[in-house]
């Protein structure tokens, strides 16, 4: 959203302005934070499917062979 706001900021102004390139800059700055964000949260997601550590059966082994005494 912030960086939609600069964006649009920016566009408004000359290409050829110094408020254009501090804009720019800033613009850079939060579409880099947001792809970071957006990365970091797509890698949770695969880990989260993916990490479970104890769902193999050589894990239960021992609790099914002893029972729920």
């Amino acid at each position: 959203m912030l960086r939609k706001k600069i964006q649009k900021e920016r566009d408004s102004h000359p290409h050829s302005s110094l408020l254009y390139e501090q804009c720019n800059e800033e613009y850079k700055k939060y579409d880099k934070i947001g792809k970071l964000i957006y990365q970091a949260k797509k890698d949770l997601e695969l880990f989260c499917r993916e990490s479970k550590p104890f769902s193999h059966p050589y894990y239960w082994a021992a609790f099914t062979c002893s029972g729920l005494n």
